[in-house]
């Protein structure tokens, strides 16, 4: 097979094509509209899956997860002008993005602003019946991650990388890779 340039001075070899399956809903936002609207007709191939529409598309790269990893290489290889799918299985960003490191930081930084306000008094600030809203502080922090999902998202978006919500498998014994 030809060789084909993925940016200055980077040549691939393009290997044979792995089988893959896909199981996505059908309705899940890809930024181009639907899976099968993503999905078109455009090197891995895409086999149907029952609980996913009948699709074929051409991807000369596709990345199982959208963590801190994948939305990254997504995001470079778009960049390059390599058609890119990423699928994700829950959300974008990962689990430090998503449940780990920032929420948690988000959290504990909101217990370190009560817990000054508490013993603030010795710098003559005082605070009479400083009450917690953990309801509302989960609500803050879920807006924190909001943001940052959508802005992952965007970024691999922008950066002309497309995103299925759903999971896949490499099926073929000997993908070549």
């Amino acid at each position: 097979m030809a060789d084909k340039t993925i940016g200055p001075g980077r040549e691939t070899h393009q290997p044979a094509s792995p089988t893959l399956t896909l199981n996505a809903d059908a309705g899940a936002d890809t930024g181009a509209g639907t899976v099968a609207d993503a999905i078109g007709d455009a090197g891995a191939d895409l086999a149907p899956d029952a609980d996913s529409p009948a699709m074929s598309t051409q991807y000369e790269t596709i990345i199982i997860g959208g963590g801190p990893g994948g939305y990254v290489a997504a995001i470079r290889l778009g960049q390059l002008g390599v058609k890119t799918l990423c699928i994700e299985k829950e959300a974008m960003g990962g689990v430090c993005l998503n449940w780990g490191c920032i929420p948690s930081k988000a959290l504990i930084a909101a217990a370190n602003l009560a817990n000054k306000v508490r013993n603030a008094e010795h710098m003559g600030i005082t605070v009479k019946n400083l009450e917690i809203d953990v309801a509302k502080m989960q609500q803050w922090k879920e807006g924190i991650v909001k943001k940052l999902t959508s802005g992952v998202a965007s970024l691999v978006k922008g950066n002309g990388s497309d995103i299925v919500m759903g999971t896949a498998t490499i099926t073929d014994p000997n993908p070549g890779i």
